[in-house]
C-alpha cells in the first residue's frame, strides 16, 4: 500500500468514475465531483490520514486511513442508492461478530469508517472451491440475527416481484421455461409472506469476505435485507463459477454445491432450494434486459438444476 504522499495515484480512481456514471447515469456527476470534498469532511470529523491508495466497489469508494491514535481503518463513501440505505445498521446489528466492524457513521454523507481488512485476500481467490464455500457458509448463521424495523424488507421486494416478474417475462421473450417463473412467483407469495426477520447480508459472496486479523474471515458490504435466512444461498451458488464448470458435470456440481451450503450453514434445505430458483429468475430477467448472456445462462442452469 503506497504512502499518503503518493500524489501520482487519483483519490477517484477514474475506473470507479466510471462504474458510477453506468450505474447511477449523468446524474452521479455532481457527486463524484463532491467526493474530494466529501472525504476531506470525513477526515476532519474522525480525525483521520489518508493512508494509502483508494479502493473501490461498483458503487463505493474505500479509502484507507489511520486515526489519531495510528489504528489502521477504512473509509467507505457510497454512492446514495436503495441498497445500501441500511448498510450502517446491518453492521451496528453484527456489531463486529463475523463481518467488519463499523466504528463510525455520518449518515447525510453516505460514510463510514470501517475496521480494516486485507482487500487483497478474499474467499473468491481461495485456492480451495471446497474450503472457501465452506468458510463461507459457516459464516452465514452468525450474520442472521434479530433485524431491526429500519431494514427494508424481503416481503417488500417480492411483492414488488408478484407485481413485475410475469410482465417482464413475457416482455423479455419469455427467457426461461413458464415453470421456473411459476415456481419464483409461488415462492413470492408463499415464503415471501412470512416475517421470518432475520438481518440477511442480501449480496453474500465470496469475494464480500475477506481476510482479517481480529477474525480469519469477515463479511463486508451487504445490501441488507429483512427475512427468511435460506435468502441469502443464492449467490454462493453462483459465484466461482468457474469451480463448477469446469467439472465436467455443471448439474452435479450445482447440487454438491448447494448440498454442501445447506449442510455447514444449517439453512433449511427447502427454503433455500425455493429461494434459489425466485432470486435466479429475477437475476434471469435482468441479465436479459442488460445482454448479459453468461450471468444469463449460469442463473437458468441453477434454476434448473434446483427448480421443481
Amino acid at each position: 500500500m503506497s504512502s499518503p504522499e503518493d500524489a501520482d495515484t487519483p483519490l477517484v480512481p477514474p475506473a470507479f468514475v466510471a462504474s458510477v456514471l453506468s450505474l447511477a447515469g449523468p446524474a452521479a456527476a455532481a457527486w463524484i465531483e463532491r467526493l474530494p470534498a466529501l472525504v476531506a469532511a470525513a477526515c476532519a470529523r474522525w480525525t483521520l490520514v489518508v493512508d494509502g491508495p483508494s479502493m473501490h466497489g461498483v458503487a463505493g469508494l474505500v479509502v484507507p486511513v489511520r486515526t489519531a491514535d495510528g489504528v489502521g481503518a477504512a473509509l467507505k463513501v457510497s454512492w446514495p442508492h436503495d441498497e445500501a440505505v441500511a448498510e450502517a445498521a446491518a453492521l451496528r446489528c453484527w456489531a463486529g461478530t463475523g463481518a467488519v466492524r463499523l466504528l463510525a457513521a455520518n449518515a447525510p454523507d453516505w460514510t463510514m469508517l470501517l475496521e480494516r481488512l486485507d482487500a487483497t485476500r478474499s474467499l473468491e481467490e481461495m485456492s480451495d472451491p471446497d474450503r472457501a464455500v465452506e468458510l463461507a457458509a459457516s459464516l452465514l448463521p452468525r450474520l442472521h440475527v434479530v433485524a431491526p424495523p429500519e431494514i427494508p424488507t424481503v416481503r417488500a421486494l417480492t411483492e414488488r416481484w408478484i407485481d413485475e416478474l410475469a410482465a417482464e417475462w413475457e416482455g423479455f421473450g419469455r427467457p426461461m421455461d413458464r415453470r421456473l417463473l411459476d415456481q419464483a412467483l409461488a415462492t413470492c407469495r408463499g415464503l415471501g409472506s412470512e416475517d421470518r426477520t432475520a438481518v440477511l447480508h442480501g449480496d453474500f459472496h465470496y469475494a464480500n469476505v475477506l481476510a482479517g486479523e481480529r477474525e480469519p474471515w469477515l463479511a463486508i458490504d451487504p445490501k441488507p435485507l429483512a427475512g427468511d435466512p435460506a435468502f441469502d444461498v443464492a449467490p454462493l451458488l453462483r459465484n466461482r463459477w468457474d469451480d463448477l464448470t469446469r467439472t465436467g458435470d455443471l448439474v452435479g456440481a450445482i447440487r454438491r454445491r448447494f448440498d454442501q451450503i445447506v449442510e455447514v450453514s444449517g439453512l433449511d434445505r427447502e427454503r433455500a432450494r425455493a429461494w434459489v430458483v425466485a432470486r435466479a429468475v429475477d437475476n434471469i430477467l435482468w441479465a436479459t434486459d442488460n445482454a448479459d448472456r453468461d450471468l444469463a445462462l449460469a442463473e437458468r442452469a441453477i434454476a434448473e438444476t434446483l427448480g421443481d
